[in-house]
């Protein structure tokens, strides 16, 4: 009986060693989403790997997209840009003071035939 125990111990350990050794393991890589002087903070991705995230420099902060090894920067105004979040579809919704007065919600959506900078005004708030 202990010969049996230890045949199938060592058929275990030899399936398992092929499993986990033998085989190499899946890789990833690590991309670099931002460049440009700008400090990221924020990112939110979503099932299907695209990213958006706050970029600030020394005035304000804006929202870059990452998609299919592009990052696109879909803002570019004299205010603070900020809580981006992406849902599934890759629909980015942000908001900014863009009159001074109070927060306007934005949304992004991108449309196979656009040029990366769709953007709607959707909401105001106050």
């Amino acid at each position: 009986m202990k010969k049996v125990v230890r045949l199938f111990l060592l058929i275990i350990t030899v399936v398992i060693s092929t499993i986990f050794f033998i085989h190499p393991p899946l890789s990833a890589a690590i991309i670099q989403l931002g460049d440009g002087g700008y400090t990221y903070s924020y990112p939110q991705i979503n099932n299907h790997g695209s990213v958006v995230s706050k970029g600030a420099d020394d005035t304000d902060s804006e929202i870059f997209f990452y998609n299919d090894n592009n990052t696109i920067q879909l803002t570019n105004n004299d205010y603070d840009d900020v809580h981006p979040e992406i849902n599934n579809a890759g629909n980015a919704l942000w908001y900014g003071p863009e009159d001074g007065a109070d927060q306007e919600n934005f949304l992004y959506e991108p449309f196979p035939d656009c040029d990366g900078r769709c953007c709607i005004e959707t909401t105001t708030y106050k």
